[in-house]
């Protein structure tokens, strides 16, 4: 119990000392993979929740921890590949608990508000807080320069914008086809 309240300590200074490393590098000697993973069940449980209250399924709340963890592994091996590319010196451990420590209360506060449909629109606020938190986490876990570590955060975002922008036009495309047809 004392090591995951040094992880909620731990996220508080980093989620309110924002542009600064000292909050991630002071965390790195408590880097556990162990830390990572409850962080991860509690942020994919109260997904979960949040998805049962909208009218989800019960099988949410095992479905939506697993897809946590492997979401954000998926996306932590991709930093840590880009980060090692730029020069990075980190080890995947270290910076994947410095990402959790952005990650879960991020990903929590965009769960509750997801909760109510007008301030839902505030998740891109924090979403983009957590990509900004993102490089600090990667120029401390990694020793980069901000810039380096701003293009590593950087790049799988705007990959997966292009690919949300392309999937978006063929939708439509389709749409307009099969009006045009039918």
């Amino acid at each position: 119990m004392e090591d995951y309240m040094k992880m909620v300590n731990s996220s508080m200074a980093v989620v309110t000392r924002p542009g600064s490393t000292a909050p991630f590098d002071a965390a790195k000697r408590e880097a556990s993979s162990v830390q990572t993973l409850i962080g991860l069940v509690i942020l994919g449980l109260v997904g979960g929740i949040v998805g049962l209250i909208q009218g989800g399924g019960v099988g949410g709340l095992i479905t939506a921890p697993i897809f946590t963890i492997v979401v954000f592994y998926i996306f932590s091996g991709i930093l840590y590949v880009l980060a090692k590319v730029f020069g990075g010196t980190g080890d995947f451990t270290v910076q994947s608990y410095l990402l959790s420590l952005v990650a879960v209360p991020t990903g929590i506060v965009n769960s509750v508000l997801g909760l109510v449909p007008v301030v839902g629109i505030l998740s891109i606020v924090v979403g983009l807080y957590a990509i900004f938190l993102d490089v600090y986490a990667i120029k401390s876990s990694h020793a980069l320069d901000t810039t380096k570590a701003a293009v590593v955060v950087l790049i799988p975002v705007v990959v997966v914008i292009v690919l949300i922008a392309l999937f978006g036009a063929a939708l439509g495309l389709a749409f307009l086809t099969g009006m045009q047809g039918g």
